[in-house]
């Protein structure tokens, strides 16, 4: 026993009897060691030969080496938190319990042992957290810039407690070699309340990510992974939106489960399977599409979503293992799923309201019919899908409705029908009123089917009278889409969809009142058509840097300014660090599709920032490199910046006495040089 260990122990070297971290027992009248627990003691622990051992207990400790070579009656060993690089087990034939990890163990050294004791009855083994004592420029620079990043804000920085220069020490992050590099392997979390986006699109070697409890808000996943694990993100209160990359192909049991403020959840093409209870208990949760290569849902994976009202299958039926898949839904909840696919004729799925998609029927509306979907005219030009409701009603000026049909069905006039999985065909009859003086039948003829895009030009409709008189008048039936100027008869778009503009010649003393239906449909204006400005170049700041963005355009040979979050939203890529930021325009409302462009921007002059080193410092015939500490303000808060990252440090004349001098070189987010002078005595 070495004095500092003794010392630590509270033993003395020569008094066995006060040796408190030893177990013995007795065998045929002498006293051979059973159990050993000890911390914080350092060096090298031989315990080899102890054949009676069968307990170790060195967690949180110093140590270098473990040997239990021949303690064929070690069942239980524990050395973890520790500093151990090598781990002797050869002979261990009854241990069935070992804890080594967050030592610096390499584990290709005791793979060998470690399969041997995990194929024993009971074994219960973790070794695979190892720590790595390499320099940080071994390590896959993306992950580790995300991970400082993630881990520097206030709350992360006291609850992970890392050390930024030691990677490889950085508590739940897993590394394996990859090539020349160290790249992150798995991430656990678990029961931490970190907070903030943990976007690890870049980290193409995960394996395993486990985020039980935490609060993060926002989770993108890397290509790569094949599956979200087993309750990785169960209970995580605050979490919105993750991001699944298009290599997944199961989500595990309970994977998302209670996740309260999970509002929308993008299922990639590569999934197949979900596991129980994956989602349940999502209750911000609205809607699901499932995308056609999922063939297998488990028991409860959508239960208790009280919100689910909506969900959208692109393939064939899955198949469904359990029951209540999407527990007790309330009578508003609708399956969508296209006409083409297979299995929903069968239970379960017949117990549910289910409307097919994909497919499309015509209408057809005779003179003096009118239909209307939800209260809006519609036109022979309509297209109708299963289950939309339409009413028919049948007037002409002089006669009375003799017959009334849908599809060879006799309806009442007025009445409501329901598109079924047909086209529709109207036919009416009608008797004429008998009357002192039959008037002529005006005739109408032009286009009746338009197709604009919004901000397009006010046009006049091209709708002559071939037979009759006066004056045709237009109305619009939602002059949300477009509206008649009463001077002109021009249409004037005012929006988009689908507009029913009604041409009426009125009655005269020879012509009876004649109606023609014109149908407009008004599409979305491309956002790339429209004049950005506002952007500017500019210098980094510290913080993600918003542009004044401003999207002028022509409606009507008139300028108009675009209302963000109304005509479009503002995305931004890569606007902190010095380089080149990108600003995404989405087109929203009247306006789709998307604009991009760029903006620079430049690195801080470091001439404005504070220098502190030592005044003076002793001569000893080597160059003195004396600690450097430089502080810039950013956003009005003074920043201790960063060596290697903001600023790299020359010392000039620092070898002999007099006067010497550092200079501190910006990089990366700084430029320019500063210079402080010191003194050797």
């Amino acid at each position: 026993m070495q004095n500092d260990n003794a010392q630590i122990l509270g033993a003395d070297i020569n008094n066995i009897n006060t040796w408190l971290f030893v177990r013995w027992t007795k065998v045929n009248g002498e006293y051979y060691v059973r159990k050993v627990s000890m911390t914080d003691t350092c060096g090298a622990l031989d315990l080899s030969g102890l054949t009676y051992l069968t307990y170790l207990e060195c967690y949180e400790s110093q140590l270098k080496m473990v040997n239990v070579s021949g303690c064929y009656r070690l069942t239980n060993l524990s050395c973890t938190d520790s500093k151990v690089e090598k781990l002797i087990l050869t002979g261990c034939k009854a241990l069935v319990k070992i804890n080594c990890e967050y030592n610096y163990l390499d584990l290709d050294e005791i793979m060998e042992d470690i399969r041997l004791i995990e194929a024993r009855e009971g074994a219960s083994v973790s070794y695979k957290n190892q720590y790595i004592n390499a320099n940080k420029a071994v390590y896959n620079q993306k992950e580790i810039s995300v991970l400082e990043t993630f881990a520097q804000t206030e709350e992360n920085r006291e609850l992970l407690g890392w050390d930024l220069e030691r990677p490889g020490e950085w508590r739940g992050i897993s590394w394996s070699i990859s090539g020349n590099e160290y790249r992150v392997r798995a991430i656990n979390f678990e029961y931490l309340e970190i907070s903030g986006i943990l976007n690890l699109c870049d980290f193409k070697k995960l394996e395993i990510l486990n985020c039980f409890g935490t609060m993060i808000t926002q989770v993108v996943l890397p290509i790569g992974m094949n599956e979200i694990d087993e309750a990785a993100f169960m209970n995580c209160k605050k979490l919105e939106t993750i991001t699944i990359s298009e290599s997944i192909t199961r989500i595990n049991r309970k994977a998302f489960m209670g996740c309260d403020h999970l509002q929308e959840i993008l299922l990639p093409e590569s999934l197949i399977e979900i596991e129980d209870s994956a989602f349940a208990g999502c209750n911000s949760l609205e809607s699901v599409v499932f995308e056609k290569n999922v063939n297998v849902l488990s028991n409860r994976a959508f239960a208790d979503c009280d919100k689910l009202k909506m969900v959208l299958f692109k393939g064939n039926a899955p198949s469904i293992t359990g029951v209540d898949l999407f527990g007790d839904v309330d009578d508003d909840f609708i399956l969508y799923y296209y006409h083409s696919t297979l299995g929903w004729d069968v239970e379960p799925w017949t117990a549910f309201h289910g409307i097919p998609l994909g497919k499309t029927y015509l209408i057809t509306i005779p003179d003096y019919v009118t239909v209307t979907r939800n209260g809006i005219k519609i036109s022979s030009a309509t297209v109708l899908e299963y289950g939309d409701q339409i009413t028919i009603t049948a007037q002409r000026d002089g006669y009375i409705v003799k017959e009334l049909k849908v599809n060879g069905k006799v309806i009442e006039n007025g009445a409501v029908f329901m598109v079924g999985n047909s086209d529709v065909v109207i036919d009416v009859l009608f008797d004429k009123i008998k009357t002192a003086k039959e008037k002529k039948n005006a005739v109408l003829a032009g286009t009746t089917v338009y197709s604009k895009t919004y901000g397009d030009n006010a046009f006049l409709l091209d709708m002559k009278i071939i037979e009759g008189v006066g004056r045709i008048s237009f109305v619009s039936n939602d002059e949300r889409v477009a509206k008649v100027d009463k001077l002109t008869n021009a249409i004037i778009i005012t929006g988009i969809g689908e507009v029913a503009i009604t041409a009426a010649l009125p009655e005269s003393n020879e012509y009876k009142e004649t109606i023609k239906n014109i149908s407009i449909t008004v599409n979305q204006r491309p956002v790339n058509q429209v004049m950005l400005s506002g952007i500017k170049h500019t210098e980094y700041k510290g913080m993600p840097i918003k542009q004044t963005v401003k999207m002028m355009d022509t409606i009507d040979g008139k300028k108009v300014e675009l209302k963000n979050g109304t005509d479009y939203t503002v995305a931004y890529l890569k606007n902190i660090n010095a380089g080149t930021g990108g600003i995404v325009i989405t087109g929203k409302g009247n306006y789709n599709g998307t604009k991009a462009i760029s903006f620079k921007i430049k690195s801080k002059s470091i001439s404005k920032a504070s220098i502190s080193v030592k005044k003076a410092v002793k001569y000893t015939g080597k160059p003195l490199k004396p600690h450097v500490k430089v502080k810039d303000k950013i956003n009005g808060k003074t920043v201790v910046l960063k060596k290697g990252r903001d600023y790299k440090v020359i010392y000039q004349k620092n070898i002999k006495k007099g006067k010497a001098t550092v200079m501190i070189k910006g990089i990366k987010n700084y430029k320019g040089t500063k210079k402080k002078t010191f003194r050797i005595k």
